[in-house]
């Protein structure tokens, strides 16, 4: 009878793995949860690595002031869910990105949203892409090393500023990962991230992340970074248990957890409030 289940019931795994598949490369742009794409929204593409899009908004300074003195940079999560705990999606491109929301909805000067590599490109260029870049290997030196670059390119014509490095999920864990190789890092938060990813895939019983940095990992250069951690308290992937070894933190560093939130609701609607109790919104003292 089991065999019989089976046999049904992998043809409709297939079907649905294709829609799935044909779906997500039909995006290859970000659009916030209600539809608008950043490109509507004054955010320019800025030109990276082929399979890695980042886009940038310059709102004009006001007539005598100053050009914003630090930049926010949002960065996605890991994107589309997986088929159970072992099949990876063909293409890691999000149904929709609370990511690009929060990025919209900022108030700052200087705001860029970074993708993660292979998201929001087309059929043919995800062909280049190694599916390791959103599997055992989403957080590795080649993806930390493209995630900089094209930091960098976007800070090419403007003028000396501090980066905020924002990050939802697995984009909490790299804004990590990229914050411990910089030196120009004002403030980190993240969302709802692992923060050891080998504690995070023991809680969750998936396989190790054998190609990824770990975040834990100690680092003196994180230890001088300002740091807020927002964990929601009924999200069942992103568990207390995430944080395991992780020690790269200031004595100053806030951890939160936030009643009612679980993985994806309500960050993006409360950003505005949960940016005045982090470190974008605090002096360094």
């Amino acid at each position: 009878m089991a065999k019989q289940y089976q046999t049904v019931m992998y043809p409709l795994g297939v079907v649905f793995a294709a829609l799935l598949f044909v779906a997500c490369t039909l995006k290859t742009a970000p659009h916030t949860p209600s539809g608008q794409a950043l490109e509507t929204l004054g955010f320019r593409a800025i030109p990276t690595h082929p399979t890695l899009k980042a886009y940038l908004r310059v709102r004009p300074s006001q007539e005598g002031a100053t050009l914003a003195s630090t930049m926010t940079i949002y960065i996605e999560g890991d994107g589309a869910s997986w088929l159970l705990k072992t099949i990876p999606p063909r293409n890691p491109t999000p149904s929709q990105s609370l990511v690009a929301a929060m990025a919209a909805e900022d108030q700052n000067q200087l705001v860029m949203y970074l993708a993660r590599p292979c998201q929001f490109i087309d059929v043919q260029t995800i062909k280049e892409c190694d599916e390791s870049m959103w599997t055992d290997g989403r957080f590795s030196t080649q993806v930390i090393a493209m995630s900089n670059q094209a930091i960098d390119r976007a800070l090419l014509n403007l003028p000396t500023v501090r980066l905020n490095l924002v990050g939802h999920s697995g984009g909490g864990t790299l804004a990590t990962l990229i914050a411990a190789q910089r030196s120009d890092v004002n403030c980190l938060v993240t969302l709802a991230s692992p923060l050891d990813i080998t504690a995070w895939a023991r809680a969750l019983s998936i396989a190790p992340l054998t190609r990824s940095q770990n975040p834990a990992k100690p680092n003196a250069n994180l230890q001088q970074i300002r740091q807020t951690h927002f964990l929601g308290e009924n999200d069942q992937i992103v568990t207390k248990e995430s944080i395991g070894e992780y020690r790269n933190f200031p004595r100053d560093a806030q951890w939160m957890t936030i009643s009612g939130f679980d993985h994806q609701r309500y960050w993006a609607d409360q950003w505005p409030l949960l940016q005045t109790k982090s470190c974008l919104h605090q002096p360094r003292g």
